[in-house]
């Protein structure tokens, strides 16, 4: 996987977030930066603003206050179809695939755009099916009638039809077999070692550890740790509340 550059601009730069539902305060001041080519995981117990943090990148929700940048510009306020064409792409805790079409018809989903040659289409189809063989083989099988690991995979190959430079998977594993939580993660890691950068939300800390190039640790809204996977997997600290070591 790719090593954190700190001379290069980050991708994704996040400056004193605050983000609120209703009156609740869920981000209180999140900063954080994302390099060309990294994984970098979000870590957290439940409740702590990790969804709430990628979903405000991915413009899906608005801050009260502090700025999201994209390669040093202010894209506070963009709508995601918006920061999707720019890039940004986003796999929901929930999946969110349309369970009435087929798998070929949610994964067309991101061709029909503008610029979009039939040989790219083909491209892009081809790098999908390549990651995940089982998508093709239920090609024309309704999204609805698949498997929860087979779902997952088609919101992670549908955000890849986008041509992304960044995608940001919240929870990919949750609720899935060993097997293919293997799977998953294993597709997370060869995205980034053909370059794709990657933000991790993972449940498996250990595992989300050993992907990320750097990491940061979220507490009531707030980052309470920060530093590269390795010296995070090895701190005292998150080792007694994450990995129960």
């Amino acid at each position: 996987m790719s090593e954190a550059d700190t001379s290069t601009q980050p991708l994704i730069s996040v400056e004193g977030l605050h983000t609120y539902y209703g009156k609740s305060h869920i981000l209180d001041g999140v900063s954080l930066h994302v390099g060309p080519g990294e994984v970098v995981g979000l870590l957290g117990r439940n409740g702590v603003g990790k969804s709430t943090t990628l979903k405000t990148i991915m413009g899906l929700v608005n801050p009260s206050a502090g700025k999201v940048m994209l390669n040093g510009t202010t894209i506070n306020g963009l709508p995601a179809h918006k920061l999707a064409r720019l890039g940004i792409a986003y796999v929901p805790e929930d999946r969110r695939i349309f369970r009435l079409l087929t798998v070929m018809e949610n994964l067309r989903t991101g061709l029909d755009r503008k610029g979009m040659t039939e040989e790219r289409k083909k491209q892009l189809l081809d790098k999908v099916f390549t990651f995940f063989p089982r998508l093709a083989e239920r090609s024309n099988q309704a999204g609805g009638t698949l498997s929860g690991g087979e779902q997952q995979m088609l919101a992670i190959g549908r955000c890849l039809m986008g041509a992304p430079d960044l995608v940001m998977f919240d929870e990919p594993s949750l609720g899935l077999a060993p097997t293919v939580v293997q799977t998953v993660l294993r597709c997370v890691r060869d995205l980034n070692r053909e370059g794709l950068t990657c933000v991790l939300v993972e449940q498996n800390v250990a595992v989300s550890l050993k992907l990320a190039s750097s990491a940061y640790v979220l507490e009531n809204g707030r980052i309470t740790l920060s530093g590269t996977g390795a010296a995070l997997l090895t701190d005292d600290r998150v080792r007694q509340a994450y990995l129960g070591l």
